[in-house]
């Protein structure tokens, strides 16, 4: 017989390791078995009586007999879900109905045979869905009932992971002859009239945050017009106002749309990378942080990125053997190939497959990444102070390894130096050379202590172009 099951899960995408756990471990008539997994943890009780009906319905009387709906639950606590057994021949014609219950029901169809799953939420992304709707919601409340906005403006989202996110900013005109004060209490109470009894709102961080069950929607106010540059908002239940003390969303807005290419937007300004969520849980300030990196990467004397990669880099960035963050909650570090030869020679010093393995993943362990930064430090201090020392040359032998000394960029002429005395070149410009290896050790050290915390099996990823 083909066996199939169908259950619920407290698991929140298809990729999460309990889901596999609970696949294991379903028909086991041995209590050893949940035990050992911890499988009950996992799986949460739903109205079984209801789907098995509404499978037989779907199913219709011409298959009866042909297969049977067991309701079966969990030794110790006693969580329902089901087992269904279908002859051979009448799989095909049953299996899309059963997936259709599955979807409508918010339920997983584990397929005991072929070893496969259909998880609701990667088939129909409800939280997607959801946040969508709320967003619609509560910016057409704000938009219809709130005077004198100068701005409704969205900074950001992230949709791709377990939880959903969408940032806004919502810059405020002068002249309603209220105070700040007041305009702030005003929108607080505006949001919770539009809150459904599933969220909540969330006043730290100097902004408004709705919190769904797998999603949160922020709100920042700032005042007033392009040039704001003060925030409202609501602590410890009072309202308060502060000067920002950074340049407004608007101001950053804009030079982001004379600057920067629309690829860019892509990557949303960097706000939803790990380091900067830890750095800035305001989402205004975080969407101002992401320009003003933007603003620093176009002053590099060699080419890079900080959000995402580009054609002819070398990326760098962690990775785990098990997915404890999604892809878009990581940094990823991009250097022009040739601009990154000097950082590529101390890693040869400590992985010598790097150039023979040059364009696959090559995973270093988080103690040899010490040990790379350590010594770049170490490359840094000799470039600065003491540039015609012998222990310098080892690291510069790569003769490619000079292109990123070039002090000039967009088709400026070279200085003739640069051709007849190398090193002389060198120290003339060794603060601009070691701009290069402060690039990378300061993005390396965050990795460092934002991941490598409590998890041993944290790795950082070298791959070239």
């Amino acid at each position: 017989m083909y066996t199939l099951f169908l259950y619920k899960t407290l698991c929140t995408t298809g990729t999460a390791p309990c889901v596999n756990i609970i696949n294991k471990t379903l028909g086991s008539y041995f209590s050893d078995a949940w035990q050992k997994n911890s499988a009950e943890k996992h799986i949460k009780a739903f109205d079984t009586s209801k789907v098995k009906d509404e499978i037989e319905s779907r199913i219709g009387e011409s298959y009866k007999g042909l297969y049977r709906l067991i309701i079966e639950s969990s030794p110790k606590e006693k969580i329902e879900y089901i087992r269904i057994l279908a002859q051979y021949k009448i799989i095909t014609a049953i299996i899309g109905k059963i997936l259709g219950v599955a979807i409508e029901n918010d339920l997983v169809l584990y397929d005991a045979v072929k070893k496969r799953f259909f998880y609701y939420k990667d088939i129909c992304d409800v939280d997607y869905l959801a946040i969508r709707e709320r967003v619609c919601a509560f910016n057409n409340a704000i938009k219809t009932n709130m005077k004198s906005i100068y701005l409704l403006r969205k900074l950001g989202s992230s949709y791709g992971g377990r939880n959903k996110v969408a940032d806004y900013v919502v810059t405020l005109r002068k002249g309603t002859g209220k105070s700040l004060e007041k305009r702030a209490e005003d929108f607080y109470n505006l949001l919770k009239d539009v809150l459904l009894k599933t969220e909540k709102i969330n006043t730290c961080h100097r902004c408004f945050t709705i919190e769904g069950e797998y999603y949160q929607i922020s709100y920042t106010l700032e005042a007033y017009s392009k040039c704001a540059d003060r925030l409202a908002y609501i602590k410890d239940g009072q309202p308060c106002t502060e000067l920002m003390h950074r340049m407004s969303c608007e101001t950053a807005f804009q030079w982001a749309k004379n600057n920067i290419n629309k690829a860019y937007k892509n990557y949303d300004y960097c706000m939803y990378k790990t380091e900067m969520f830890d750095a800035f849980p305001n989402p205004a300030d975080r969407f101002v942080k992401g320009i003003n990196i933007e603003k620093q990467i176009q002053r590099e004397k060699f080419n890079m990125a900080y959000c995402g990669s580009f054609g002819g880099a070398i990326d760098f960035n962690v990775y785990f053997p098990w997915e404890i963050y999604d892809s878009e909650e990581i940094s990823t570090l991009s250097i022009d190939e040739d601009d990154a030869i000097p950082l590529l020679e101390i890693i040869h010093e400590f992985y010598p497959y790097i150039y023979e393995r040059f364009n696959e993943k090559n995973h270093l362990p988080d103690s040899m990444m010490r040990d790379i930064v350590e010594k770049m430090k170490e490359v840094r201090e000799l470039l600065i102070n003491d540039t015609y020392s012998d222990k310098l040359k080892p690291y510069l032998k790569n003769e490619h390894g000079f292109n990123y000394l070039v002090a000039y960029k967009d088709g400026a002429p070279v200085d003739e130096l640069f051709y007849k005395n190398r090193i002389e070149f060198l120290h003339r410009h060794r603060f601009e050379a070691a701009r290069l290896y402060d690039v990378f050790i300061n993005w390396a050290e965050k990795q460092l202590e934002t991941y490598c915390g409590g998890y041993n099996s944290v790795m950082f990823n070298v791959e070239g172009p």
